[in-house]
This record gives C-alpha cells, structure tokens and sequence, in this order.
C-alpha cells in the first residue's frame, strides 16, 4: 500500500527557518517593546496615577509609538521577503534545492509560508498579550477588545500587501538589490503622487482640501 506524503516537508521547513526564523523572533520582540511592555510601563507610572489626564490625547494602539510600528511594517515585510526566497539567487544553493525532489511549485509554497508565519505569528502573539492584558489589568484608558482587534486586522493587511507584492517582485527581477529598490519605489510611488495631485488641486480648485 502506497504511503501519503505531506504535502510540506518538514527538513525543508526547518532549513527555511534557520534562515529567516530571525526575522520573526526579532519582530516579536520589538513589537512586546513597542505595545504590552510599553503599555504595562504606562499603566505602573506613578504620573499616570496621580494624573488621569495625562493620556487624554491617547486615543488608540495606534498612537502608542505609532511611528515605529509605522516603520516596521514597511521594513520587516520586505526584509522577510528578501531572505524567504534568496536562496535563488546564490547559485549553489539554489542548484542543491532544486535537485531535490520536490516541485518547484511545492518549494515556493514552503518558502513563501514561512517568511509569512514570520509576520504573522509575532503580531498574533502581541495581540493575545494585549488581549490578556485587557482582561486582567485596568488599561480601559489605552485599549479595548476592539481596539486590539482593528490593530490587528490593520497590522496583518498592510503587512500581508506589502510581503506578497516584494515577493511578486522578487519574481519578476532575481537580484535581490533590484528587489528592495524597485519594492520600495512602487509602494511609495501611489503614495507620493497622490499627495502631489491633492496639494496642485489644493491650489488650483476654490474649495478643494489638499489634506
């Protein structure tokens, strides 16, 4: 009787996450520095509790450093992407792999889902700290449930968006400097020409907000 075989292989996965499992562990704890471990300093301030005000401007996760969060998912997606397909672009390596048995559609996959889960799992985990957090202490001044839940969901799509298009990419060029440059121009590009379009419109049509 013939056996199953799974469809991912587990030696090909471990091999993946010694080359980039360090992208994860390093966006995980960032990201405990950026929020629970932030928040839990906040909540223990002896400012915070002699002065309830203190974090009236707070309004969301969001504004709690929200610049670095900013930062990291512009970078830590595209780092996850250079290094979850590089061994394409050194050659030995990339010979040795592909002399395994397995489809290339199959390697893709493995390699794609790992620098993936690199993204995914840290924010997941700081969500249920967070979560766990919000049930247990009084941090009704910086987060709710749905607070938690809107980070979350906003974290997961813009790093989801910004992965698959670096690893689209990284497809069409093979090296992997051309992959960060073009990346980063295409994922400003939109951006910085519509904030061009508003400000000449700003000034050209009576009425019209440029922001």
């Amino acid at each position: 009787m013939q056996s199953r075989t799974f469809y991912f292989k587990k030696e090909l996965l471990k091999q993946s996450f010694r080359s980039t499992g360090w992208i994860g562990i390093a966006y995980f704890v960032v990201l405990v520095f950026l929020f629970p471990l932030q928040i839990l300093m906040n909540v223990k301030s002896e400012e915070l509790q002699h002065d309830p005000l203190y974090y009236e401007g707070v309004e969301n996760i969001f504004e709690t450093n929200g610049v670095l969060h900013a930062l990291l998912m512009i970078t830590v997606p595209v780092l996850a992407a250079l290094f979850a397909f590089r061994y394409l672009q050194v050659r030995g390596f990339a010979d040795f792999v592909h002399s395994l048995p397995i489809k290339r559609s199959s390697l893709f996959h493995q390699h794609f889902m790992m620098g993936y889960l690199n993204l995914l799992i840290p924010l997941l985990l700081n969500g249920l700290l967070m979560y766990m957090m919000e049930r247990t202490m009084n941090v009704d001044e910086f987060f709710s449930t749905h607070d938690i839940g809107s980070w979350l969901i906003y974290s997961i799509v813009m790093v989801s968006i910004i992965y698959s298009f670096t690893v689209l990419v990284g497809m069409i060029t093979g090296i992997s400097a051309v992959q960060l440059v073009l990346s980063y121009i295409f994922l400003i590009f939109p951006a910085g020409i519509l904030t061009l379009l508003y400000r000449n419109l700003g000034m050209l049509l009576k009425g019209f907000s440029g922001y």
